[in-house]
């Protein structure tokens, strides 16, 4: 609790209930099974599944003291030597047994010096705090003087189980206790030990009772299975209520002890009573049963003027709070301080994610379910002083709790103090804490009227954006109005800060074929370095990126690879440490590592074009090791990986690994489609400036022809994006050899003749002598035999699952001798499967490698399902006929 409570947001400590789960009182190595707070909430008692008994410090939460003997505090250590020494010594502190088995009940006295606790080994126990117990922690908070040189502890035997026992008044002189085997409760007389029944068959006669009470109590005595045990018990001021194992309420008058009066009885249901709380208004009576139900009771006490001792309740029924689905049982209850206004229950076998609930008494809504437990609780206390709710773990044998949080109010301390939200490290002001020396600046102050210096207000600062593009300005031709304007709009949305609209307008700059005729790339580099890379962290990061991609990708007078790098370099040092400041991080901007990705592969191709291999791989590595989730979908991610993928083909095409382009291709195109798709990209200007890439449908085709693990190409053949007029070549020639290409994917290498495909092949000779030797010609002429194979097999008869040498030689244009090895050389490709019947010279075929269809094959295959069902039919047909 706070120390003053004044400090604090009234609205804060006055809450109706606890809203926040504050953790766990671990009582390792004990199983805490029952709890209960003492009445000004400065003490918790704990009691244990091994008879045990813990008391902690409410505020602390903190061990205090622990109750009677247990081998838990014993020291293995002890010799007997000492044994003696510790005789001597116990007989000086309290000498009361802890109980033996797990405890039932535990109940405080008013003053807070004694604890009644009841066990399941048949025991009730009276516990003086003010005795010197020999495990008591030293130096701990507990404000009973324990120097008693006389023990009031004591032990009271019964012969049935205990279910419930509390003190009777303040005096502390009696005890209620509920006992197996009847259903009215005993009386316990602390200073003598005896024990009485608070109801007996004489008491008939000296009580003024009607004649349907005079019955009633009869039965009782007459028939007393019929009413079962008393099970629970609550006394409000000098009224008891007892609850029974066959439903009923009974209400006693208990101001005269000699003469217990029976004021009402009520039949509740048929299943036994668990619990019984009041309110301590005592207006509201909770009622908790076996059968799954919690009832809530309106009473009222009604005193006879004439006649004190004569009291009459009314009882009627409010609520009824019950889990309709689930049909929950519930293991606990507890009503809030004072006037009862909500209704917290624990429930037996709930999930991990549901711990307690808390209702609205007045109109029986539920309000709150409190978790974070983790574990079904059982017994429930609820602490009237400090807002607390504490309950016992079914599993762990811990106690949870949930409080009040209070936030520390420091603006209360002093009036010109400052809260602040996050942690502020100070900075010290270079002469917050200096001493001056007031003749030496009076020096200072006349040196400095007396020096002159001349001021040169006409050349610009080199970080002032404004004097740039108004220095740029005055250099456009008159007639240019639309780049002055433009250079205009740069000015005033810088000026008002607003970033998203300065993007756009860089776009169009950058991007736009009218301005490129007036604006130079080396102009447009010039306003990148002295504009755009000052403000820098207020833009679109990723953006700014392909502003310099583009311009570098563009012939810049002095510029070689080397520059260009460093210049990719310089941007991607600033962006890191944006990064690491984390500058604008928190006004909607993501993490610049998707540029610095992009930065990373724009440096690869100009590595490569130095031939610097292994730098380049390293960079690559940096690239694939910051990917974001390969699922995301949005504009950001798709732009890194187009960017990391045409990296990596260059890497591809720079150690002529075929087949790793042919499918990174594949993945380069997937990624290039759903960036046109992205709603985000509207700009078709940006799209296509920074994506041309030249000659990348020539490289993909000849790679396709080359790679030995590449027998069919739809994928790509079939593919929109062949016509995407972005994808260009560097000249003529280039252009003429990937007509030659795609003629020899599409056609020539399908075709069954080989004359077309040979001098196609011839033609690529002159555009590749090195790279098609002899042996690769051979390769080229094995791979149209394997496509053709794998093409008849692919679009031959359904039904047909064997084909002879000889069938094979007349359609692929390949002698039969030289049919074998090329069957094995497929099914070693993992083209096909099958068995070679060499003996027959035929080949059976169990399976073919799945391929993207063309819409010829798609044909071809309709027809054969059509065949294959009218044969179908027509055997069908002829075994019914017959």
């Amino acid at each position: 609790m706070s120390i003053n409570l004044l400090l604090h947001d009234p609205f804060c400590v006055l809450k109706d209930y606890p809203e926040h789960y504050n953790g766990i009182i671990n009582t390792y190595p004990f199983k805490a099974i029952k709890q209960k707070f003492n009445h000004t909430g400065d003490y918790l008692a704990i009691g244990c599944s091994d008879g045990s008994i813990i008391i902690y410090d409410a505020d602390t939460m903190k061990l205090i003291l622990y109750l009677g003997h247990n081998t838990v505090f014993e020291d293995e250590n002890i010799t007997n030597e000492t044994t003696l020494e510790i005789d001597n010594l116990n007989k000086q502190v309290c000498q009361m047994q802890n109980h033996t088995l797990s405890i039932q009940s535990l109940r405080w006295s008013s003053c807070s010096r004694y604890i009644i606790s009841a066990g399941k080994d048949f025991n009730v126990k009276l516990w003086d705090l003010s005795c010197k117990f020999d495990h008591f922690i030293e130096n701990s908070k507990f404000n009973i003087e324990n120097n008693n040189k006389t023990c009031n502890c004591k032990n009271f035997e019964f012969q049935s189980a205990i279910w419930d026992a509390r003190f009777y008044n303040e005096k502390n002189e009696y005890a209620i206790v509920c006992a197996s085997g009847t259903c009215i409760p005993l009386i316990v007389d602390i200073k003598n030990g005896t024990q009485t029944r608070a109801l007996n068959y004489g008491s008939i006669e000296n009580n003024n009772y009607d004649s349907e009470k005079i019955d009633f109590i009869k039965d009782i005595f007459e028939n007393e299975k019929k009413y079962g045990n008393c099970v629970s018990l609550e006394l409000s001021e000098d009224i008891c209520i007892v609850g029974t194992s066959k439903g009923w309420l009974m209400f006693y008058d208990m101001s005269n002890l000699t003469n217990i009066k029976l004021i009402s009885y009520l039949k509740v249901c048929s299943s036994s009573i668990k619990t019984i709380i009041m309110s301590q208004s005592r207006h509201n009576l909770c009622v908790n049963s076996s059968d799954r139900i919690i009832r809530q009771y309106d009473v009222k006490i009604v005193t006879n003027n004439e006649n004190v001792n004569n009291k009459k309740i009314a009882i009627n029924l409010k609520h009824k709070y019950q889990d309709v689905i689930n049909r929950l049982q519930w293991n606990s209850m507890g009503l809030s301080p004072h006037s009862g206004e909500f209704l917290i229950a624990s429930a037996h076998g709930t999930t991990n994610e549901t711990g307690l609930f808390l209702w609205d008494t007045s109109n029986g809504s539920l309000v709150k379910i409190y978790e974070n437990a983790g574990e079904e609780l059982s017994d429930i206390d609820w602490d009237a002083n400090k807002m607390c709710i504490v309950a016992t773990g079914v599993d762990s044998g811990d106690v949870f709790y949930w409080s009040v949080n209070l936030p520390p109010k420091w603006a209360s301390l002093a009036p010109d103090f400052e809260e602040v939200d996050e942690q502020v490290e100070y900075i010290e002001k270079e002469d917050e804490f200096d001493e001056f020396d007031e003749d030496l600046v009076k020096k200072d102050q006349i040196k400095f009227e007396n020096d002159t210096a001349l001021l040169d207000l006409v050349t610009p600062d080199k970080t002032d954006v404004r004097a740039f593009i108004f220095e740029l300005s005055t250099k456009i031709p008159t007639e240019a109005t639309e780049v002055s304007n433009l250079l205009r709009d740069l000015t005033v949305l810088n000026d008002q800060k607003l970033w998203f609209q300065l993007s756009e307008k860089l776009e169009y700059l950058y991007f736009d074929e009218n301005i490129s005729n007036v604006l130079d790339n080396n102009i447009k580099l010039s306003i990148f370095e002295n504009f755009v890379e000052p403000i820098i962290k207020n833009l679109n990061d990723l953006k700014v990126v392909d502003f310099l991609i583009y311009i570098l990708q563009n012939d810049v007078s002095g510029l070689t690879s080397e520059s260009k790098i460093d210049s990719l370099k310089k941007i991607k040092n600033v962006l890191i440490e944006l990064d690491e400041k984390k500058v604008n991080q928190n006004d909607g901007y993501m993490k610049r590592i998707n540029s610095v990705s992009v930065i990373n592969c724009e440096i690869i191709k100009y590595l490569l074009l130095s031939n610097n291999l292994n730098e380049s791989v390293d960079f690559l590595k940096q690239v694939s090791d910051s990917l974001s989730n390969p699922l995301d979908e949005n504009f950001i991610a798709i732009r890194t990986k187009l960017a990391y993928y045409q990296s990596l083909l260059k890497l591809n095409e720079y150690n002529n690994e075929f087949n790793e382009y042919y499918y990174n291709s594949l993945l380069f195109i997937s990624c290039y489609q759903k960036l046109n798709e992205d709603q985000y990209f509207t700009n078709e200007k940006y799209l296509n400036k920074v994506f041309v890439w030249n000659n990348f449908k020539l490289n993909l085709f000849l790679a396709t022809l080359l790679a030995d693990k590449i027998y069919h190409s739809n994928e790509i053949l079939d593919n929109e994006w062949l016509k995407d007029t972005k994808f260009i070549n560097d000249n003529e020639a280039d252009n003429k050899c990937e007509e030659i290409l795609k003629e020899i994917i599409s056609k020539n290498l399908i075709e069954s003749n080989a004359l077309n495909y040979d001098l196609n092949i011839n033609k690529l000779k002159k555009y590749y002598p090195k790279l098609l030797d002899e042996n690769r010609v051979l390769f080229l002429k094995q791979k149209k035999s394997l496509v053709n194979l794998v093409n008849l097999i692919f679009n031959e008869n359904i039904n047909k699952k064997v084909l002879t040498f000889e069938e094979i030689s007349n359609n692929i244009d390949v002698t039969t001798g030289d049919i074998e090895l090329l069957l094995m050389k497929a099914m070693s490709l993992n083209l096909m499967k099958g068995k070679i019947d060499q003996t027959n010279q035929l080949i059976k075929i169990n399976w073919i490698q799945p391929r993207v269809m063309t819409k010829k094959e798609i044909e071809v295959l309709q027809r054969n399902l059509i065949n294959w069902r009218e044969n179908h039919l027509e055997l069908e047909i002829t075994k019914l006929s017959a």
